[in-house]
C-alpha cells in the first residue's frame, strides 16, 4: 500500500487565511468596542435626561408650593385667625383675597378649630364652581362656615361675595362636615404640638 504524500497549501494561502482571520478578528473587537461605547453613550445620555427631567420637576414643585406654604406661616400669625365669630373671621377676607390673588395655585384658605368651628374661603373661577356651591351668578368668592354660637347651636352656611367683596347672596349649608375628623386638621395639630 503506498503512502499518499501529505497535500500541503502554499505558504501565500496560509499568509492569506492567516490575514484574513486577523480582519475578522479585529473587525469584531471594533465592532464589540463601538457596540459597547454605544450602550455606555445611550445608558449615560438616559440618566443625565432623567436627572435633567427631575430637577425641572422638583424645580416646578418648589416654584408651586412654596408661595402656598409661605400663605399659610403668615396667616398661621394673623389676627383673624384667631377670632372667635363668623363676622370677626370675615374682617380678614380682603387679607385672604390679596394672598389669593397673588398665588393664582392657591384654589381656597380654610381653617379648623378644636371646637368644630370651620372657615373656607375660596375662589369661584367659573359657572361650575358655582353650580357646585349654590352661588349666584355675580359670586366670585365663597366662604364657608361653621360657626358654634354662644347658646351652643351650630350655625352652617355658605357665603358669597362679589369681586368688590360686597355679600351677593348666603344660603344654609347642610352638612355633618367637622374638620377635626380631617387628615389636614390632625397634621396641622401634630405640626404643631411637635
Amino acid at each position: 500500500m503506498a503512502l499518499r504524500p501529505k497535500k500541503s497549501f502554499p505558504l501565500r494561502m496560509h499568509l492569506s487565511t492567516l490575514f484574513v482571520i486577523l480582519m475578522l478578528a479585529g473587525c469584531g473587537a471594533i465592532s464589540l468596542l463601538f457596540y459597547t461605547k454605544s450602550r455606555d453613550m445611550v445608558a449615560d445620555e438616559a440618566t443625565n435626561l432623567v436627572q435633567r427631567i427631575t430637577g425641572e420637576y422638583t424645580r416646578e414643585l418648589e416654584r408651586l408650593a412654596g408661595p402656598p406654604e409661605t400663605l399659610v406661616n403668615l396667616l398661621a400669625f394673623s389676627s383673624f385667625v384667631q377670632n372667635e365669630s363668623l363676622e370677626e373671621r370675615l374682617t380678614g377676607l380682603p387679607v385672604m383675597r390679596e394672598a389669593m390673588l397673588a398665588n393664582q395655585n392657591v384654589a381656597s384658605i380654610y381653617l379648623g378649630y378644636p371646637n368644630g368651628e370651620f372657615f373656607q374661603f375660596r375662589r369661584l373661577r367659573d359657572q361650575a364652581d358655582r353650580a357646585a356651591v349654590g352661588a349666584p351668578d355675580q359670586a366670585i368668592w365663597a366662604v364657608q362656615s361653621i360657626d358654634v354660637l354662644p347658646d351652643q347651636r351650630v350655625d352652617k352656611q355658605f357665603l358669597f361675595f362679589n369681586q368688590e367683596m360686597e355679600r351677593v347672596g348666603a344660603r344654609v349649608w347642610d352638612t355633618t362636615y367637622d374638620p377635626r375628623q380631617r387628615g389636614w386638621y390632625r397634621q396641622a395639630v401634630d405640626t404643631a404640638e411637635a
